[in-house]
């Protein structure tokens, strides 16, 4: 079984439920299947500070609001300069 197969089992049977999906996949294929079943999708590889935010914004959406949201995780943070 398939995640995109997975989650249509679950909204089968909870409807309402909130999903959140990670996925390695090209950008444009992960938007195209989340479009088609209204899940939100986290790129990977991603860090735990966009995990901690996209879980946040997929337990606070409502269930009508199910449009594909590709959650990137953030640019990481500049090396401190070294010394030299």
């Amino acid at each position: 079984m398939s995640g995109r197969e997975l989650i249509a089992a679950l909204r089968a049977r909870h409807p309402a439920q909130r999903v959140l999906a990670t996925s390695g996949w090209a950008q444009r294929e992960v938007l195209a299947w989340a479009g088609e079943i209204g899940v939100r999708v986290l790129a990977k590889p991603f860090t735990t500070e966009a995990l901690a935010v996209a879980v946040r914004a997929a337990h606070d959406g409502s269930a009508a609001d199910r449009r594909p949201v590709l959650a990137d995780a953030p640019e990481p943070a500049e090396p401190p300069d070294a010394p030299g």
